[in-house]
């Protein structure tokens, strides 16, 4: 289902400190997901969706502790993820729009107002699978 894009053992593909039992690139939903440099109890994987020119992509990193390959279900779980980012970014500008509105935030008038834009001045949105 997954092409986890691991390197055969002992393919000199993989770069120095890297396990070579962990793949180097994932592929997950039309997203390829590179390995990056971690803490040794770690296993990291860092993707970006693609953008129109000019703005900045947002991430979405898969993170296995202890460090290991991901399990099948993780990788489900992953794509699932990549497959509704969208979907999952919308839910949480609605939550923010809702909630900032509540009182004990003390937003301004013109700080409330903002939350009607359609583009919330918020930073990038990012994924941790």
């Amino acid at each position: 289902m997954f092409d986890n894009g691991a390197p055969p053992s002992g393919s000199g593909t993989e770069g120095p400190g890297v396990d070579t039992e962990l793949p180097s690139t994932l592929h997950i939903a039309g997203l390829a997901l590179t390995r990056t440099e971690s803490p040794p109890s770690l296993a990291c994987w860092t993707g970006y969706f693609p953008e129109p020119a000019g703005a900045e992509p947002a991430r979405i990193c898969l993170v296995i502790e202890p460090a290991a390959p991901p399990e099948e279900s993780t990788l489900q779980l992953a794509h699932d993820v990549v497959s509704r980012f969208g979907a999952f970014v919308d839910q949480a500008l609605e939550y923010c729009r809702t909630r900032l509105r509540e009182r004990h935030f003390e937003l301004t008038a013109e700080e409330l107002s903002r939350l009607d834009l359609p583009e919330l001045p918020l930073a990038v949105p990012e994924a941790t699978v």
